[in-house]
């Protein structure tokens, strides 16, 4: 269940994987569900596109892109890649 971009910056096994989140599972799950939910709130606004929202837009050429805006401000994005922002 978890994106292409994941499997592919973490390198890891099948196995490796799994064993990975059963150890972190283990770990966490004597957690208060409020405690948790604040585990996963602090892992998520780590993540590159947290809090960003996805505009369409067509720059002078007609080339359709997308715009990101979030808390620091906005940033123009390939339809194909929502991570790395266009200079």
């Amino acid at each position: 269940l978890l994106p292409q971009r994941v499997l592919s910056q973490f390198k890891l096994s099948p196995g490796e994987r799994e064993n990975r989140i059963m150890t972190w599972w283990a770990d966490h799950r004597s957690l208060a569900r409020e405690q948790s939910v604040l585990e996963y709130l602090k892992l998520a606004q780590d993540l590159e596109m947290h809090g960003v929202n996805y505009f369409d837009i067509r720059n002078k050429k007609g080339t359709e892109l997308d715009l990101g805006v979030d808390a620091l401000g906005f940033n123009i994005y390939e339809k194909s890649d929502r991570l790395s922002p266009k200079v």
